[in-house]
């Protein structure tokens, strides 16, 4: 469970005010001022929201502390990669508050021909399960729904290589469809946000899918 000492300190280690922490939680700042000076004990569900928003800004708990969360590089290979990048990302999904998921680079191929496509809907499903909601920057007339999707835009077709791009969280995973079917995922905040905020701002530019 946090402790105040602990909110008190992944505030200070994000210069973040009472207010933003309360902004990103979900939660007023009259409650958290309460629950810092002792005089509101919070429940769960209050515990697990400041949680979400800390550990969704990069920070871990450590016994009695907190720190910034150590840069993680995990790189799956194979058959499998891709399977276990949609589980990565459900994970991920879980435990945050914001569920979005933005994908960049999407192309069109068959994936009833991909020996594990009946695993990837499963998974896909799963994620809609959960209210994953996802931005899909794709080549134009993609007709693949590659993380149940319901929002798309276009790009034009000599901006898409044979890579995508997830941007979960604090995480960006890099699928490589070439020969070998790979992918790295990176976990660091600062890199997920800043290629997020250029998301955006493609994704404002981007043609509509009327």
């Amino acid at each position: 469970m946090l402790t105040i000492e602990q909110i008190r300190a992944g505030r200070a280690l994000l210069d973040w005010s009472q207010s933003d922490l309360a902004n990103k939680a979900g939660l007023s700042q009259t409650g958290i001022a309460r629950l810092e000076n002792g005089t509101h004990k919070p429940n769960q569900s209050t515990l697990d929201k400041i949680y979400s928003a800390f550990t969704g800004a990069g920070l871990e708990f450590i016994d009695d502390g907190v720190r910034r969360a150590r840069e993680r590089l995990i790189t799956f290979h194979g058959q499998t990669a891709y399977q276990r990048l949609l589980d990565d990302v459900y994970e991920t999904m879980k435990n945050i508050e914001k569920r979005e998921i933005r994908l960049i680079g999407v192309k069109d191929f068959d994936g009833k021909n991909d020996p594990n496509y009946k695993l990837t809907i499963q998974q896909i499903e799963r994620l809609d399960e959960l209210g994953a909601k996802s931005y899909v920057l794709a080549e134009k007339d993609t007709t693949e729904n590659l993380s149940g999707a319901d929002t798309y835009r276009w790009i034009p077709s000599r901006f898409i290589e044979n890579y995508t791009v997830y941007i979960y969280g604090t995480r960006l995973g890099f699928l490589d469809r070439r020969e070998t079917m790979k992918v790295v995922v990176l976990d660091n905040p600062y890199f997920s946000d800043t290629l997020r905020s250029f998301f955006d701002f493609a994704w404002e530019n981007a043609e509509k899918n009327i």
